[in-house]
């Protein structure tokens, strides 16, 4: 709805503006107003809305605890490797019993087979996930 401002208070606005713009110091004119709709001012708004970007990280934080929760029955594999490389072969009485050029190497393979503690770490993790998602 588009109403006209009567002659004499646009005068008495534009009184007040040029004052406010002198009590300020001279600024720049403001750049024309954008028209947009209302959902549109909705979604913008809920874009740049800080407490939304608070909830998404909450979220990814639970589902990175929930990753977290997750590692501590998962199968873990370690290994290691050693190379050792000495001046001469050792010898004694002719015969070698420790060679120049030596190297070990392992593997190990660790499953957890039963871990209900950590599945119930794991699964209360999960919940967090949805409360937080239900929370933003």
């Amino acid at each position: 709805m588009h109403r006209t401002v009567p002659p004499a208070c646009a005068a008495w606005l534009a009184a007040c503006a040029l004052l406010t713009s002198a009590s300020l110091g001279a600024q720049p004119p403001s750049p024309a107003m954008e028209r947009i709709s209302f959902a549109e001012a909705v979604a913008r708004a809920a874009a740049r809305n800080p407490s939304v970007g608070v909830a998404l990280e909450e979220i990814r934080r639970a589902e990175a605890l929930v990753r977290q929760s997750q590692a501590l029955w998962l199968p873990v594999l370690t290994g290691n490797a050693a190379y050792t490389r000495l001046d001469g072969d050792r010898r004694t009485a002719g015969v070698i019993f420790v060679r120049r050029d030596s190297g070990t190497a392992n593997l190990n393979l660790t499953v957890p087979v039963l871990a209900p503690a950590r599945w119930l770490a794991s699964s209360r993790a999960g919940e967090q996930v949805e409360v937080q998602k239900a929370s933003a």
